[in-house]
């Protein structure tokens, strides 16, 4: 009964989903403004140069953006929102860094485009994170203090980080939030996340599904079975092609392919590309993604001890500890990794738009690929 109603709740959820009208928006997230983020670094942006390994001569304007939410439908067949993507790209100069992904889904060939685009331009994605029905965003390339209350003083060895992050926080709260419309990434909007170089938060899966002439059908019931059948045999082949082309895991296509199309399924989406990861390790000389998880075990037991057991108190200072000194740990690798893909992704903008972006250009690229997944399961 409970398995019934949990797939109950997910059709329901996955209908509202899909019925959504709202068009796909490429918004800029205020609070990646180079401009505020600045702040995380004194206000002196060669500090943010030097973190990054970049020519100080040559760093972005303040009104430049970081980070994108890009919410509502992707659109059936539409050139349009490709286009709002490669237009975000373009206005920023390869200043762009990270896609933040809020939306149910829509059409899997506009979805390709959008993929296709973001790996073009070794972009990060992440599932959009909510405060209630705000989003809620963190730099990239940066990793909080472990400390931030109001008994740090200025003895304490994170000092400077804390003051310059507590700087930034400040600068948000003039700052107009985001409501988030849809709060995930589901179905199509899978597509754009697996193609992020460096991705976070988990997506929602389904196998492939053909509606009918009811919005909220999943199957074509007026084709008969076995059209149907070699018709989404189809599709799957495509998609599949396409995430393995993306690397998204090796879990993901398992649950891609066991999840029917009337319900989904969480599937977290691995942090790097096994090859990009294994680079990256090499150059960093320690696993980012390692630390990062190691990071979240120990602030989840943190959390969990420091609330009363029993009527008594556990002290936690020897974790804290340790938790700051893993912050310290991962904060070298988060810079060393972030450095990494600034300089990659640099190159990529200069060599795609050497004298500006030339859009039909680049929409004729990604089309090619797109021509070239099909062509692989004819």
């Amino acid at each position: 009964m409970r398995r019934a109603f949990r797939i109950a709740v997910a059709v329901l959820a996955l209908a509202a989903a899909s019925g959504r009208a709202d068009a796909l928006e490429v918004t800029c997230i205020e609070a990646s403004r180079y401009q505020h983020l600045y702040r995380l670094f004194g206000s002196d942006e060669k500090q943010l140069a030097a973190f990054l390994e970049l020519d100080p001569a040559t760093m972005p304007r303040p009104e430049f953006c970081r980070a994108m939410l890009v919410s509502g439908k992707v659109d059936i067949r539409s050139a349009g929102d490709a286009d709002k993507l490669l237009a975000a790209v373009e206005a920023n100069q390869g200043w762009l860094a990270t896609l933040q992904l809020s939306s149910g889904g829509g059409s899997v060939q506009t979805g390709y485009q959008l993929g296709f685009i973001t790996r073009l331009f070794w972009l990060k994605t992440r599932t959009a994170t909510a405060s209630g029905r705000n989003l809620s965003y963190t730099p990239d390339f940066f990793v909080p203090p472990a400390a931030t209350g109001p008994d740090t003083g200025e003895e304490h060895p994170d000092a400077d980080r804390i003051r310059n992050w507590r700087n930034y926080l400040a600068s948000q709260k003039g700052l107009s939030p985001m409501q988030l419309g849809y709060i995930g990434c589901a179905s199509a909007c899978g597509l754009i996340h697996t193609a992020g170089i460096d991705r976070a938060g988990e997506v929602r899966v389904h196998r492939a599904r053909v509606g009918g002439a009811d919005k909220d059908e999943f199957i074509n019931l007026k084709a008969t079975m076995s059209e149907t059948d070699r018709r989404l045999l189809r599709l799957e082949l495509e998609q599949i092609a396409f995430y393995r082309q993306m690397d998204p895991g090796p879990d993901f296509v398992r649950h891609y392919q066991e999840t029917p199309a009337q319900t989904t399924t969480p599937v977290d989406v691995s942090r790097f590309p096994r090859y990009v990861a294994d680079y990256l390790t090499g150059r960093c000389k320690m696993n980012g993604d390692l630390l990062q998880e190691l990071d979240r075990q120990i602030g989840n037991t943190i959390s969990e001890l420091i609330a009363p057991q029993f009527g008594y108190w556990i002290k936690v200072d020897n974790l804290r500890r340790s938790l700051r000194q893993l912050r310290h740990m991962r904060a070298d690798a988060e810079r060393c990794i972030a450095s990494a893909h600034e300089r990659e992704r640099r190159a990529h903008f200069v060599k795609l738009c050497p004298n500006g972006c030339d859009r039909k250009k680049l929409m004729g690229m990604v089309d090619e690929n797109v021509r070239g997944l099909l062509k692989q399961v004819q």
